[in-house]
């Protein structure tokens, strides 16, 4: 389990480069759930000191997160598969992985990882900031 100054650490060491690989720029906002490692003070300040904004993240709200519903996906089909030992686990696992695509996120594409939501009339946007 990682607490809040090993989740700093990481972010520290990654999270810059990973959005330059991304060529993402400076203009992104980061999203994270309500973990108290995520919304602890100390973590807090921390974005606010390196000038990240943050989406501001419901507590106790249904799992929007995208990679959450793809773990979803790969659990089951690696559980039908029914690895015997370790390595064929390793190895069942980088096969489905292998096996997904960007098509999972299109509807005209059957299985989606995120139902498009409705867009709201007359509703101001959610705030990005802590």
């Amino acid at each position: 389990m990682t607490d809040s100054t090993s989740y700093l650490e990481i972010l520290a060491k990654n999270l810059r480069s990973s959005f330059m690989d991304l060529k993402m720029g400076r203009h992104f906002i980061f999203q994270q759930d309500n973990d108290p490692k995520h919304t602890v003070k100390k973590t807090k300040t921390w974005f606010r000191r390196e000038k990240i904004k943050v989406l501001r993240w419901p507590s106790q709200s249904p799992d929007l997160n995208a990679t959450e519903n793809l773990w979803k996906e790969l659990k089951i089909k690696v559980h039908k598969r029914c690895p015997k030992n370790l390595d064929n686990l390793e190895k069942i696992c980088m096969e489905e992985g292998q096996a997904y695509s960007r098509d999972l996120c299109r509807p005209d594409q059957g299985t989606l990882l995120i139902e498009p939501v409705p867009k709201q009339r007359d509703q101001p946007p959610a705030p990005f900031c802590l």
